[in-house]
């Protein structure tokens, strides 16, 4: 297995044992944050939205090879895909293109479907198109960052 791998399957386990340590309600009730939705509903999409952003950030970080250069960008494009998100600009007001190359972007679709959980109570039914997109997200940025990961090693070979 590869240190990428190793990495993403040390992280989906952290993730779990600590959603796990933590009871349901403890967890909303001492913060105080009003909820109508399922806990087990918005792990649903909690999950793969963890999987689809470490994977992107891991193809973000092999495309880019310098931390300052990965700061920047990500600060570059924060301000960018918080508007296409449909938090602080209403979706139906975003161009068509761009919803949809936002969609490239695991936060985009996850945001709408923890507020319709949280919020609204939607059931693990409301909320699957959203999960589909996570792991096809997931799995598309993982085999890019192995794609990219193997191209590079395979140039440093020869260059070697």
């Amino acid at each position: 297995m590869t240190k990428l791998g190793e990495l993403s399957f040390a992280l989906i386990e952290q993730t779990i044992a600590q959603t796990s340590d933590s009871s349901e309600q403890g967890f909303f009730e001492t913060r105080s944050i009003p909820r109508t939705g399922e806990f087990g509903t918005l792990m649903l999409i909690a999950l793969p939205f963890l999987c689809a952003c470490t994977a992107m950030g891991f193809a973000i970080a092999l495309i880019i090879p310098w931390r300052e250069g990965v700061v920047f960008f990500l600060v570059v494009m924060g301000v960018p895909l918080f508007f296409l998100s449909g938090i602080a600009w209403p979706i139906e007001s975003i161009p068509d293109k761009l919803r949809v190359i936002s969609l490239l972007v695991p936060s985009s679709s996850a945001i709408s479907a923890f507020v319709a959980v949280n919020q609204m109570g939607a059931t693990p039914q409301d909320i699957a198109g959203a999960v589909q997109l996570q792991i096809a997200l997931a799995f598309g940025y993982t085999l890019i960052a192995m794609l990219i990961y193997r191209f590079t090693k395979t140039r440093q070979n020869q260059h070697a």
